[in-house]
């Protein structure tokens, strides 16, 4: 028995976008699909919401005693940062918590400007809570810099942390 192949040859380069419209397709039709998008934010909420502290109320009593009051010590600023995948077209970012003067000197002004070198920042959107703390919830591009949301927190003024990421 013969089997005989044919193999056929061409000069025709392959179309080197030919991926990237492949996937550039598959992320329009997951644009399209409310159903991922409600999933999305379902998870979103779930997510963040773990991230938030219960509120709490204190009342000062006077004192009666005449001893010297201690000062107490300076604040540690403190926050805690959330970043969320929205496939295939950005990070959505949560960073709650935030206390200290490196964010209530001028309401997140360094920080925003900060953030904006990790790339293009949309839906900006800052949030003074009644337990005194500040948050912040804006969007970044896909493709930035590992650490980069951490690195502008630090630089303008906050802890050095690691953000909490969500996959859903």
């Amino acid at each position: 028995m013969t089997v005989t192949t044919t193999i056929k040859s061409s000069s025709e380069e392959p179309d080197p976008t030919y991926i990237a419209k492949v996937i550039g397709y598959e992320g329009m039709k997951l644009l399209r699909d409310e159903s991922l998008f409600a999933s999305i934010g379902k998870d979103e909420d779930e997510f963040f919401s773990l991230l938030e502290s219960p509120t709490t109320t204190t009342s000062e009593v006077p004192s009666t005693s005449s001893e010297e009051a201690t000062p107490e010590p300076t604040q540690t600023p403190e926050v805690t940062c959330g970043i969320a995948l929205y496939p295939p077209i950005m990070w959505r970012l949560d960073i709650i918590d935030m206390t200290g003067s490196w964010v209530l000197d001028d309401e997140g002004k360094t920080l925003q400007k900060e953030i904006k070198g990790c790339g293009a920042v949309t839906g900006w959107e800052w949030f003074k809570r009644a337990d005194g703390t500040r948050e912040c919830r804006f969007n970044l591009p896909l493709i930035m810099k590992e650490g980069c949301v951490e690195r502008a927190i630090a630089s303008a003024g906050g802890p050095d942390i690691d953000c909490i990421f969500a996959f859903g």
